[in-house]
């Protein structure tokens, strides 16, 4: 994972990862995008659920990822059951 130095050579802090991903049906492959700068991945979010928000069995989901840690962000659509989230095992 990537790190981020701030004050010294010894002091780092894990760096934030944007990941937004997109899956056209549940348990069906995902595709992944990576983002450093979190307005570039809420770009990507947002640009993804117009070109593919409209389908029956599309999810969308932008989050933070802070060495492992992750927080979702935006989840489109906003109704889906956060147990199906993206990272979580297909059931």
């Amino acid at each position: 994972m990537p790190t981020e130095t701030h004050g010294g050579p010894d002091s780092t802090t894990p760096a934030a990862v944007y990941v937004v991903t997109l899956r056209f049906r549940p348990g069906g492959g995902v595709v992944t995008g990576e983002w450093a700068k979190p307005k570039t991945a809420f770009d990507a979010f947002r640009d993804w659920v117009g070109l593919y928000g409209s389908g029956p069995n599309v999810f969308i989901q932008m989050v933070k990822d802070t060495a492992g840690n992750r927080e979702a962000l935006k989840t489109w659509p906003q109704d889906w059951q956060t147990s199906e989230a993206i990272g979580a095992p297909a059931t």
